[in-house]
């Protein structure tokens, strides 16, 4: 028997892999997106999507009674990156999710997965918003299962580049001749977005083994600092596209954020417990995004040459 996600985000980095993935394995996908959103990231599998729905005028309470959903993946997220007030970044990390989280549980549906921040509470006003709507996912989990997942630093296909992996990774290809970074001493567990898709797919499959709430970390479990990571981006981008990064990496150009993360404080132990392990090492990982990056200049080229 299929089942069915309802999958917020999901023109998103994160959310549009989920689809993608889900689609292929057979499930029945429902996206709630806003109605200005781009579906540009679901491309391939927008025409197997079962419904899309606009989150400002369709009504959500017959969505669900309609699809009977088994769980709802949130993802919908705003970093507050495009100059959002406070105000917006709460409404769409806290109200929009408890809009959704109280729908769902009238309506019956089992579980509630949330991608959540795994960054110090009060470094921004995204971290501030998600940690809240986490608390509040476990005050309502008498109603509907909630799980909160802590996820790291997430690399992979499709994401923005404004993104910290997507936006190094586009800078070896401009023609700065610097690139302006911190000290790079902090230390992150950059986790490819497949494992993190795998990760949810075994937190629902294996729900019946978890609590009403809980609270689970998402990461490879390969921990580096920001420096040799960066490093080792420059050493794959070189070999892969046979380039050499011209612009000078300018460590401690730019100052720590006040209340940085400097250290990677994460327990696998309960996903390892539901039997997930990740799979893309880290090196894989940017040989494969790399090769992504490289084939989208090039189509963009030939796409230039051939209006010519």
């Amino acid at each position: 028997m299929s089942k069915t996600a309802l999958i917020t985000g999901a023109t998103g980095f994160l959310g549009s892999n989920i689809c993608s993935y889900l689609i292929a394995k057979g499930w029945t996908v429902i996206v709630a997106k806003r109605k200005e959103s781009d579906l540009a990231k679901l491309a391939d599998c927008k025409s197997n999507i079962a419904h899309i729905c606009d989150i400002e005028k369709d009504d959500l309470e017959f969505i669900f009674n309609r699809w009977h959903c088994d769980v709802v993946i949130h993802t919908a997220v705003s970093y507050g990156r495009d100059g959002q007030s406070p105000t917006e970044v709460l409404d769409s990390n806290l109200r929009f999710g408890l809009r959704i989280l109280e729908v769902a549980a009238r309506a019956g549906c089992p579980q509630f997965v949330n991608t959540g921040s795994q960054l110090p509470r009060f470094l921004s006003a995204y971290s501030l918003s998600k940690i809240q709507f986490g608390e509040w996912g476990k005050l309502l989990s008498s109603n509907i299962q909630f799980v909160d997942l802590k996820i790291e630093l997430m690399y992979g296909p499709k994401d923005n580049q404004k993104s910290f992996v997507s936006w190094l990774l586009h800078q070896f290809k401009s023609a700065k001749p610097e690139i302006l970074l911190t000290p790079g001493t902090q230390e992150r567990d950059f986790v490819h977005v497949s494992d993190v898709v795998s990760a949810i797919e075994a937190v629902f499959e294996k729900r019946k083994m978890l609590p009403a709430y809980s609270s689970i970390d998402v990461g490879s479990g390969q921990i580096c600092e920001i420096r040799q990571f960066i490093l080792l981006a420059r050493d794959i981008w070189e070999e892969i596209t046979r380039e050499k990064v011209k612009a000078k990496l300018k460590f401690g150009a730019i100052q720590y954020r006040q209340g940085e993360n400097m250290k990677v404080n994460e327990n696998l132990d309960p996903l390892y417990n539901l039997g997930w392990r990740p799979k893309i090492q880290i090196r894989d990982g940017l040989k494969a995004l790399v090769e992504n990056i490289r084939f989208e200049y090039s189509q963009a080229a030939k796409s230039i040459n051939d209006t010519d």
